[in-house]
C-alpha cells in the first residue's frame, strides 16, 4: 500500500492562476500543477527519485526545484530538465531573485543541519557561496531591488534575522531577538 505524505510547498505561478505542490500521489515527491480554482490537476515534475521544494521565475517561464541531491531548473511545463548542481551536499529552499537573474539557496553537507547560503545564475554557472562563516541558515528572502538577501539564522536556544548585501558580503542583523 502506498502512504502519501500529504501536499505540501506550495508556489504560486507568478500569473496568479496556478499553484505548483509537492504530493507523493505518484510514489515518490513529485511536483504538481492545479489551477487556482482546484480544477486541472496534472503531473508536472514526476521522477522516479523525487522532486520537491518548486519556485518558478519571476516571470514564470521557469521552474525551480530540488531533485535528488541537486538543484535542476526546468520551463515551467517540465520539459528541458537541466541539474545545476552537483555537489555531495544537501541542497533546500530554492529562491528566485525578484529580477529572474539569480537563485539562492541553502546548502547543508548530508547528513548535518548547518545550512549555508549559496547563489548562482538559472544557467548553473557563478556559484557563490555567501558568508561562509554563517551556518544554519532557513528562510532566505530576496529584497525587491535584487541587491540583497534577508535570512533566519538558527541561533541556540533562539533565531534572529540576517540580511546580506550581495556586493560585497556585508551581513547585519536586522533583530536583537532575546529570551
Amino acid at each position: 500500500m502506498r502512504r502519501e505524505f500529504g501536499l505540501q510547498s506550495p508556489a504560486w505561478r507568478p500569473d496568479g492562476r496556478a499553484l505548483a505542490f509537492v504530493s507523493s500521489r505518484g510514489g515518490g515527491p513529485g511536483i504538481y500543477v492545479v489551477n487556482d480554482d482546484g480544477t486541472g490537476l496534472r503531473p508536472l515534475l514526476v521522477t522516479n527519485r523525487g522532486a520537491r521544494d518548486p519556485a518558478f521565475s519571476p516571470d514564470g517561464r521557469r521552474i525551480a526545484y530540488l531533485g535528488s541531491r541537486g538543484l535542476f531548473v526546468a520551463r515551467a511545463d517540465g520539459s528541458e530538465r537541466r541539474r545545476l548542481t552537483r555537489a555531495l551536499l544537501e541542497d533546500s529552499e530554492p529562491t528566485w531573485s525578484p529580477d529572474g537573474t539569480r537563485i539562492a539557496f541553502v546548502r547543508m553537507p548530508v547528513n548535518s543541519d548547518v545550512g549555508r547560503l549559496a547563489i548562482m545564475r538559472p544557467d548553473g554557472r557563478g556559484l557563490r557561496n555567501l558568508a561562509p562563516h554563517l551556518g544554519d541558515v532557513v528562510d532566505l528572502s530576496w529584497s525587491p531591488d535584487s541587491r540583497e538577501l534577508a535570512f533566519t539564522r538558527k541561533i541556540r536556544p533562539d533565531s534572529e534575522v540576517f540580511r546580506i548585501r550581495l556586493s560585497d558580503n556585508a551581513v547585519r542583523k536586522v533583530t536583537r531577538n532575546s529570551i
